[in-house]
């Protein structure tokens, strides 16, 4: 966590200290785009190695804070992960572990880079997490269950688009793994 607010620091610090007047600069994320995602998910994702997100996103409101020279905008979105692993209990057998997450999200895109292909953004996310586990069957100790609860929790993200429509994507934060990777799609 303690990462994540350097990060977020960091970003703003650069985006304050790149500012120009009368730059004009057309915004990487603006009002009414539409994104899906694939995304990779890597490190601490609740037991498992690996983990995918499928995510989707809508540009509401452009300018949602006045800053002159840097286009910024707000996003809305949500995503759905998924993760399992299968863990060997001597002298039992394997019990195997699912994790499901659905967030919401909303998103700060500030173009800190001031390019048109790369879009920097903030994440803030609320949704909740379900875990299920099995164990491998009779006189096994019982991790049969299922439990989840409500999560919440800040991200870093960027993008760098290949083609108009087509981007490249990775988020450092909260959400299913530490690291997501991907791809994400505008249309």
């Amino acid at each position: 966590m303690k990462s994540v607010i350097a990060s977020i620091a960091l970003m703003i610090f650069i985006a304050f200290n790149s500012l120009q007047a009368g730059d004009a600069v057309p915004a990487a994320f603006k009002q009414g785009d539409r994104l899906m995602g694939l995304k990779l998910a890597l490190g601490s994702v609740f037991g498992s190695r690996a983990g995918f997100v499928v995510s989707g996103e809508y540009g509401l409101k452009d300018h949602l804070i006045k800053i002159e020279g840097l286009p910024n905008s707000l996003g809305i979105g949500g995503s759905f992960g998924y993760s399992s692993f299968t863990e060997f209990v001597f002298p039992w057998g394997n019990y195997f572990y699912q994790n499901y997450l659905f967030l919401g999200s909303a998103f700060w895109h500030v173009d800190v880079f001031k390019k048109r292909q790369i879009d920097t953004y903030l994440r803030a996310n609320l949704g909740i997490n379900i875990d299920a586990s099995s164990s491998p069957g009779a006189g096994a100790p019982g991790r049969d269950s299922t439990y989840g609860g409500l999560v919440f929790g800040l991200s870093l993200g960027g993008r760098y688009y290949f083609t108009q429509n087509l981007a490249a994507a990775m988020e450092l934060g909260f959400g299913m793994g530490n690291i997501r990777l991907g791809v994400d799609y505008r249309f």
